[in-house]
């Protein structure tokens, strides 16, 4: 099947796959890299390929149609805040086009989807054989404290708001739509009991670019054990703390082992880069609640919860 695409070149499809040979003739021509070999190695949220070319290899993302949180403007200021990130450390960044954009526009027949190319990453993601201990916990802090400080001033016209405000009321809006749904009821009487602590979120931590999304799973640590930050769909400018909630949160939901001394070690290294104090401490336990609840719709958005899973979620909430 051929269909024209954006910048009047051609793509053909595997079913709802672009072709590899598709995918070879746009990086070749967009971004001047000679691909000798490409291959799938993912595909759940994001089609993502590693292309060889004679020296480098490299990363192509093509998201999907239903990524809700994926547009060119956010595109555009993730290309951007990476690539400056990237000076100061270790984070997956895009490259540009011969044309300076950090993504090309694919008009499929399902969809408006976004290519992205950038250099590889071997590295390896946390998981059951390769286990979070406090020293990894400490480096992800570490350098999650550096984003945080050298973005304070960052601007673009395209950032998102993140902010807890902001985020709660996107959590209503899905919410209200399930009110006649008991799993649902419970969260909105729980967002309810946050929403006056939340309005005061800008007493605690400060406005800064945010990851939006930093469990220890969106990190690839490499065989010196540098790390590498990756997938930032939902950065925006926000609350520092709400970033040190997501990674805290995921490891009571995941249920690692040792979470409690890993929990003090990501603190403490954090700590040394920037200072928490105990209000802070405090008000990173209702964002984990947030980011509880705002996990819990996202998920609603795709699926609709098994009764032993949401009799989980609940209690992991409870003990939050």
């Amino acid at each position: 099947m051929v269909n024209p695409l954006t910048h009047n070149d051609e793509i053909i499809f595997d079913e709802d796959k672009i072709h590899i040979d598709s995918i070879i003739k746009l990086v070749d021509s967009r971004y001047g890299i000679v691909v000798k070999s490409c291959e799938l190695i993912s595909s759940v949220e994001t089609d993502i390929y590693k292309i060889q070319s004679e020296l480098e290899s490299y990363t192509v993302r093509i998201t999907k149609t239903n990524n809700n949180f994926v547009n060119i403007n956010q595109l555009t200021f993730q290309g951007k805040w990476l690539n400056f990130l990237k000076e100061s450390i270790n984070v997956d960044h895009p490259l540009k086009t011969s044309s300076s954009d950090y993504q090309i526009e694919l008009d499929t027949p399902s969809g408006i989807r976004y290519l992205t190319v950038s250099p590889f990453i071997s590295g390896t993601m946390i998981s059951f054989d390769f286990i979070l201990t406090e020293e990894r916990a400490s480096i992800f802090a570490k350098n999650l404290a550096t984003i945080h400080k050298i973005s304070i001033d960052y601007q673009d016209e395209n950032i998102q708001n993140k902010n807890p405000g902001k985020i709660l009321n996107e959590i209503y809006d899905f919410l209200q739509k399930k009110a006649g749904n008991e799993y649902y009821a419970y969260y909105i009487k729980h967002a309810d009991l946050l929403k006056e602590k939340i309005e005061q979120s800008d007493k605690f931590g400060f406005q800064t670019i945010i990851w939006g999304d930093s469990p220890p799973f969106n990190a690839l640590y490499t065989i010196s054990e540098d790390v590498y930050f990756i997938d930032f769909d939902l950065a925006g400018r926000g609350s520092n703390l709400f970033d040190i909630a997501s990674y805290l949160h995921n490891l009571i939901i995941n249920n690692f082992d040792n979470k409690e001394n890993i929990t003090k070690s990501f603190i403490n290294s954090y700590n040394s880069i920037i200072e928490l104090n105990e209000n802070d401490k405090d008000f990173i336990k209702d964002l984990m609640k947030l980011r509880h609840i705002q996990m819990e719709t996202a998920r609603g958005l795709d699926f609709s919860p098994s009764e032993k899973y949401k009799e989980y979620s609940r209690k992991i909430f409870d003990n939050l």
